[in-house]
C-alpha cells in the first residue's frame, strides 16, 4: 500500500513512526535524519529534486507503521486489505501511535482538524476501488 504526503511531522507526543518523507512540508525537509545519506541525497535541495528518494524514504516508514500496527493488535495478518490500507492511511497522517489511538477510541484529527475516520475512509476507497497513484 502507497500513500502521498499529507502534512508532515507529527507532534513529539505522538509514539511510534513519525511521518517525514513529505517534500510539501518545511519540517519534513528539515528532518535530514529522514534523508540524508540515502541516494546519493546530502541536502534539503537533492532530497526536493529526487522523487526515487522521497519514495524510498515513505516505503520504509510505510512498513515501519505496518510492523508497529500488527504488534499493537489493531491490523493482523489475517485483517481484509482494505482495513489495513485504511489504519495506514490513518498512521501515515497521524503516526502510528496515533493510529493505535484512533483504533482504540474512535478519537483523532490532524492538525487541520480533519478526523483520522476520513483518512481511514480514503485508505479503504483506494483498496476496494483500485485507485493507483502516480
Amino acid at each position: 500500500f502507497f500513500f502521498q504526503a499529507e502534512d508532515g511531522i507529527r507532534d513529539t507526543s505522538v509514539t511510534g513512526v513519525q511521518t517525514c518523507a513529505l517534500p510539501i512540508c518545511n519540517k519534513a525537509v528539515d528532518r535530514a535524519d529522514c534523508w540524508s545519506g540515502k541516494g546519493g541525497v546530502n541536502s534539503a535541495k537533492d532530497y526536493l529534486t529526487n522523487p526515487s528518494v522521497q519514495e524510498s524514504v515513505q516505503d520504509q516508514l510505510t512498513a515501519q507503521n505496518y510492523k508497529t500496527l500488527l504488534a499493537s493488535g489493531v491490523i493482523t495478518p489475517a485483517s481484509p486489505p482494505e482495513h489495513v490500507a485504511g489504519v495506514l492511511a490513518v498512521a501515515h497522517n497521524q503516526g502510528a501511535g496515533g493510529a493505535i489511538r484512533w483504533a482504540k477510541t474512535g478519537e483523532g484529527r490532524d492538525g487541520f482538524g480533519t478526523p483520522a475516520s476520513l483518512y481511514y475512509a480514503a485508505g479503504r476507497y483506494a483498496v476496494i476501488n483500485k485507485v493507483s497513484y502516480g
